[in-house]
C-alpha cells in the first residue's frame, strides 16, 4: 500500500466516522468537525475531537489538548446569536440534545451546509 492509497483511505474512514464530511458557511473547519461529531454522536468526548482535529498531524505538531476548551468555547459564543447550544458532561465529553440538533441542521440548511 503507497501513501497516497493510505491518505486517501484515512479521509474515506473519517467521513464514513462523520469526521470531514460538515460545513456551515461562517464558521471554521475546526467549528464544523466538532459540530458534525455533536450531530452524528449521543457524546463526543475530548478526545474524540483531539483526534478528528489533529490525528492526522505529526506527532511533534500536535496541540495540547487543552486546545479543545478554547475550539469549545468559541464555538458556544458563535452558537449563541443562533439560539443553538450544547453542554458538557463532566469528566466525559459534549453533547447536543435533539432539539439544539434540529435546530443546527435547520441553520445549516440556511446556510447552505456543504456535505460529502
Amino acid at each position: 500500500m503507497n501513501l497516497d492509497h493510505a491518505l486517501e483511505r484515512v479521509h474515506q474512514l473519517e467521513a464514513m466516522l462523520g469526521f470531514r464530511d460538515f460545513e456551515i458557511h461562517g464558521f471554521t473547519k475546526s467549528q464544523s468537525v466538532i459540530l458534525g461529531l455533536l450531530l452524528r454522536k449521543q457524546t463526543v468526548t475530548k478526545e474524540m475531537l483531539h483526534d478528528a482535529l489533529y490525528g492526522d498531524r505529526a506527532e511533534w505538531d500536535v496541540p495540547d489538548p487543552k486546545t479543545i476548551d478554547v475550539l469549545v468555547c468559541h464555538l458556544r459564543r458563535a452558537l449563541k446569536p443562533h439560539g443553538i447550544q450544547f453542554k458538557t458532561w463532566y469528566r466525559i465529553g459534549y453533547y447536543m440534545d435533539e432539539a439544539n440538533k434540529a435546530k443546527l441542521r435547520a441553520f445549516a440548511q440556511e446556510q447552505r451546509v456543504v456535505t460529502a
